[in-house]
């Protein structure tokens, strides 16, 4: 667990303490330089991904994209598994078509 501090790295992911002498100046002067630039795009992002993954609780409530996405894909998982079960080498025939496929899209686009 990453425990934050009052001050920048005041204690490290494995309970240790640190101070800011122990990081090299550069460190902090780029620290201080670009933490104000960043926090509200980290503001905003923190937004969006809460907004993306939200969940339905009650009536009225929307769901977020993430979790409609997650739930496509979930339902294509289920019956996958269903083929694996019943023809292994259909499966993996499409699985690694569609591995190679995305493989190829990925370089493709890049």
């Amino acid at each position: 667990m990453l425990k934050v501090g009052s001050s920048w790295g005041s204690i490290d992911r494995y309970g240790n303490r640190r101070s800011q002498r122990d990081f090299p100046p550069a460190m902090s002067q780029v620290t201080a330089f670009l933490a104000p630039k960043f926090s509200c795009a980290l503001c905003v992002t923190a937004a969006m991904v809460t907004r993306a993954t939200e969940t339905k609780n009650g009536d009225g409530e929307r769901v977020g994209a993430l979790n409609k996405v997650f739930g496509f894909l979930y339902r294509g998982r289920v019956k996958m598994k269903a083929l694996k079960k019943t023809n292994r080498k259909l499966y993996y025939a499409i699985k690694w078509v569609t591995l190679g496929g995305l493989l190829a899209a990925s370089v493709v686009w890049a």
